[in-house]
């Protein structure tokens, strides 16, 4: 389906669910679906659906975090973080958006314990990049140059340009 036929796809979410029966990816991609839509209360009931059929699947405690989260529901979303996490103990990003929920109530030093415990996840599965990594990356992506009159161009466009030119200049030498 295309974006924003929402109509057309929430009908045909409405009949798989009702030739299938309980799946709850389905209910989750509708939870996703109601979310896109702006109808938080009918989101929240399919994740709640999702997590009833699939009680040891972190990921649905994990979504129905993110959209608790999304309407003010700090304290649900803390919850579900949490359970998502015990059942799954290496899961980076419910570590991540748990201590940003924490951060944002002023419970700095948990949300700190989270974001270390996220960090050290991600270097073990080897996704980790370093500050001055990162740092090094943007510069060599950028190469950011001020000419005289303050104007910033990037590396990357003046060789894009520099090419064309000389293409350009080959051609009409070839005529």
């Amino acid at each position: 389906r295309r974006l924003n036929k929402y109509d057309d796809s929430l009908k045909d979410f409405n009949k798989a669910i009702s030739l299938s029966g309980s799946h709850a990816e389905l209910y989750s991609d509708r939870g996703i679906l109601f979310h896109m839509m702006q109808d938080g209360e009918a989101a929240l009931k399919d994740f709640d659906k999702a997590v009833e059929l699939e009680p040891q699947n972190p990921y649905r405690y994990s979504s129905r975090a993110y959209i608790k989260d999304h309407h003010k529901d700090s304290k649900g979303a803390i919850a579900d973080y949490e359970k998502a996490i015990e059942l799954d103990p290496e899961d980076e990003i419910s570590r991540n958006n748990l201590g940003l929920i924490l951060e944002r109530m002023g419970r700095i030093k948990e949300a700190k314990k989270n974001f270390m415990i996220a960090d050290k996840l991600l270097k073990k599965k080897g996704k980790y990049i370093e500050n001055e990594e990162f740092k090094d990356i943007v510069k060599e992506e950028l190469e950011i140059k001020k000419s005289a009159d303050g104007k910033v161009s990037f590396k990357s466009n003046e060789k894009k340009k520099a090419l064309e030119q000389k293409q350009k200049k080959e051609a009409e030498e070839s005529k």
